[in-house]
């Protein structure tokens, strides 16, 4: 019950807290964009708790609260770069896999810098296993590009209650990566 009542209580002040400003930031020496400023590095613990993967990614920002994400994974792939528009299926395929409910709002083609992206948009549901019980409802707006012999995603994470504030900046972000 206290659970509760605290999540009534923390989610509309957090909701009223500005966005702030959108810094440039540096990920790697091949790949920049910008982030809120209040945003910052994730512990290896975040990362352990927050980024579901085998690989540790490249790079992983959370708000101080630990409650919206970004992050870019990187992975070895035999796709190549003139193969985007089949490996799009592929990607999409692994969205809809990895939770139980998927509610796409946007999937499309775009060309982000001279960088063409697969990009996906959507709100999901992960049920709550025997020990949880708890489900998870999230706005995710991911996008994946083949660099090389590797597929970069770039996913940004929030709870769903969070979405009409975090959608526009999500956008945002995404619309400013920079690859070499």
């Amino acid at each position: 019950m206290k659970k509760i009542v605290v999540a009534f209580v923390l989610f509309p002040l957090l909701s009223f807290q500005s966005v702030g400003k959108l810094v440039k930031t540096k990920f790697n020496d091949n790949i920049s964009g910008i982030v809120p400023q209040s945003f910052v590095i994730m512990t290896q613990g975040d990362i352990i708790r927050r980024i579901p993967s085998s690989h540790t990614p490249l790079a992983a920002y959370t708000d101080e609260a630990r409650l919206m994400d970004f992050s870019i994974n990187v992975s070895v792939s035999k796709w190549k770069k003139d193969d985007i528009h089949i490996a799009k299926d592929f990607f999409k395929a692994t969205v809809f896999h990895l939770y139980d409910e998927v509610n796409l709002i946007k999937e499309e083609m775009k060309i982000i810098n001279g960088k063409q992206f697969a990009i996906f948009e959507f709100e999901s549901l992960l049920k709550g296993d025997g020990i949880s019980k708890k489900n998870l409802r999230k706005y995710t707006y991911i996008q994946y590009t083949i660099q090389g012999n590797n597929a970069y995603v770039f996913s940004f994470n929030a709870p769903l209650q969070l979405k009409q504030k975090w959608q526009p900046v999500a956008a945002e972000m995404m619309n400013n990566i920079k690859m070499k």
